[in-house]
Order: C-alpha cells, then sequence, then structure tokens
C-alpha cells in the first residue's frame, strides 16, 4: 500500500469515528432531553477556547457558547495588557 493510499484511508477512518462520535452525542443529548421536564435545563460543560467536536454535535448552541467563551478570554487578555 502507497504511503499516500494509507493516508487517505487513516483519514476515511479518522473521519468515521468523528461522525460517530457526534452520532453519540447527538443521541446522548436528544434522550437528556426526552427525559427532561417541560423547561429547559442549561447544558453544563466546559467550553475550551480552542473549540471541539463535542461543541459541533450540539450544533448553533455550541457554537454560541464558544463564541461567548472565546469573547471572554479575549477580553480577559485585552485588560490585562492595558495594566
Amino acid at each position: 500500500m502507497k504511503k499516500n493510499q494509507l493516508l487517505q484511508l487513516k483519514l476515511r477512518v479518522y473521519i468515521k469515528f468523528v461522525q460517530l462520535e457526534i452520532e453519540q452525542l447527538q443521541m446522548e443529548n436528544k434522550n437528556n432531553q426526552s427525559n427532561s421536564s417541560s423547561e429547559q435545563h442549561p447544558l453544563v460543560m466546559e467550553i475550551p477556547v480552542e473549540g471541539s467536536l463535542g461543541l459541533l454535535a450540539y450544533g448553533y448552541q455550541g457554537l454560541k457558547a464558544w463564541r461567548k467563551k472565546k469573547k471572554e478570554i479575549l477580553e480577559e487578555i485585552k485588560k490585562g495588557a492595558k495594566k
């Protein structure tokens, strides 16, 4: 097997693995929503500034949470630079 083919195969396996993780998170989220009461409970998780694939699994809500965290960190950095 050529090096290029091996890299392509590894990439396909990695992509499939990530897709399965996202599907699993979506299923868990769906189950949590169906098991919860009528009011929405906020999802509590640590949000890294770099982002994560787990946040992508939560779609727009994950994106909003990441943007908020990134904004907070950038504001802290600006405050530290002004001192």
